[in-house]
């Protein structure tokens, strides 16, 4: 497709132009769009025999053995990346599904990794327990090469700067530890990046992987971890959620220049905000509605976006009523008084709590939607809880799948995570530009089809 010459694209949009997800039920992002608009959960719930851990829990009353697993998670090429395989064995099961959701990442922007012009950005979040989970520390008495390249692989400060390096790019490498809204924070500082020159573009993103894997929770009484192994969001029955694993990335570069370059483009963050709830009335580790409402608020105050053209509304909706509860609270204080209607929804209901990747599914779900303008149904929500007074709110949840058809013309869509330790992120994310379309192609003409592969034998 080629741009109208006349267009102008705000200096502050930033193209979303490849993206990859591997998900519970879900290896590719179009199993993954597949699921969720039909309303599928892929949360799993255990045999006895398949859990290698918690021998002495697994009787319990209030052990739930549910989780969302990954499948593959611990397959992996090292020759792929030129990785050795020593450095493979020693490397984390988040810092490997981050260099391959990285690599897939750039190839579905439909760019090689070997040929990529400038520089690259690569802004990741993981889970620090992981690396402590998998392996124990590097003996630091010796700094030696085996152990240097023991601690690189099992660092979890390195999964981004791995990444950059294997792929064999130069830029930017940031890893953040910023809990639940990891993803959120990850995509923020690649956007600045972007948007100050500093990168021309970037990879942002967050990998989570539960060890051991699989496992259940133990169930207690007012935590976030679900009583069945069902999340609810905004159910009056809800108790929490599963934990589950996965990882999400997302190729990014300033919109005016994704369409000079003919980017594919999936969608457009419009603003992204970030802060942290300080000192509060509310407990540590729970939202903080004023705080969380200027994080949303600002997100679409840097976007020039006005609440009433938002249309979908991705919550983090843990599902348990107390978090939900908050939640609804606060972006109704940053939605204000509007009379349009917003779709609200949580993909934890499908997907269960992904850790620092949880905003990116739902960020995913959102990117999706936008795509393929449709709304995707929030399911385990029967009713509504009633301490949450959705007909004095902007906010209708949305229970089953449709066309998305905005009142303001355009489809916009917020998406919200947030992380114990009082992280908050807010993404504000636009559909694709209209550009114009190519000339249909001759019929009986041959078509291009590509394929990738290391090696003869691979292909």
């Amino acid at each position: 497709m080629s741009e109208s010459p006349e267009q102008d694209y705000d200096p502050g949009d930033v193209a979303v132009i490849g993206i990859s997800c591997k998900a519970p039920g879900a290896r590719t992002k179009e199993q993954f769009w597949d699921n969720l608009v039909h309303g599928r959960e892929s949360v799993r719930f255990l045999e006895k025999d398949e859990i290698k851990v918690d021998e002495t829990l697994i009787n319990n009353p209030y052990y739930v053995r549910a989780c969302g697993t990954l499948d593959g998670y611990d397959a992996f090429d090292p020759s792929v990346f030129g990785i050795s395989d020593r450095m493979a064995a020693a490397m984390t099961p988040e810092n490997r599904l981050f260099v391959e959701s990285a690599w897939e990442a750039l190839e579905d922007g439909g760019y090689d990794p070997d040929r990529v012009p400038g520089e690259v950005g690569i802004y990741g979040a993981n889970n620090p327990q992981t690396a402590a989970l998998y392996g124990t520390p590097p003996d630091r008495v010796s700094v030696g090469p085996e152990a240097i390249e023991h601690g690189l692989a099992w660092s979890p400060d390195t999964m981004t700067s791995n990444a950059l390096y294997y792929i064999g790019l130069t830029g930017e490498a940031v890893t953040v530890t910023t809990a639940c809204a990891g993803f959120h924070y990850a995509v923020h500082l690649a956007c600045q990046s972007l948007l100050l020159g500093q990168t021309d573009m970037a990879i942002a993103g967050g990998a989570m992987v539960r060890l051991p894997h699989p496992r259940g929770h133990l169930w207690e009484e007012g935590r976030i971890l679900s009583r069945d192994g069902h999340c609810r969001p905004f159910d009056a029955a809800g108790t929490g959620a599963a934990l589950s694993s996965g990882v999400v990335t997302m190729l990014l570069k300033p919109l005016a220049q994704a369409v000079a370059d003919r980017d594919h483009v999936y969608a457009v963050v419009k603003g992204s905000a970030i802060n942290n709830n300080g000192v509060s009335a509310m407990a540590y580790g729970l939202a903080q509605p004023e705080r969380l409402s200027a994080c949303i608020a600002a997100a679409m105050q840097v976007g020039g976006v006005t609440p009433d053209t938002v249309s979908m509304y991705e919550a983090n909706g843990l599902g348990l009523p107390i978090t939900d509860q908050l939640e609804v609270h606060a972006v109704n204080m940053a939605f204000g008084k509007q009379t349009g209607t917003c779709s609200i929804g949580g993909v934890k209901g499908n997907v269960g709590h992904g850790g620092v990747v949880a905003g990116g599914f739902g960020a995913m779900k959102a990117t999706m939607a936008l795509y393929h303008r449709t709304l995707a149904p929030t399911i385990n929500l029967t009713e509504a809880d009633p301490e949450i007074d959705f007909p004095s709110t902007p906010f209708v949840p949305q229970l089953e799948s449709a066309d998305w058809e905005p009142e303001a013309g355009i489809r916009r869509a917020g998406i919200t995570a947030i992380g114990g330790g009082g992280y908050n992120g807010h993404l504000v994310l636009e559909e694709a530009p209209a550009l114009a379309e190519r000339a249909p192609e001759a019929v009986g003409r041959p078509r291009l089809a590509t394929l990738s592969a290391l090696d003869d034998d691979a292909l």
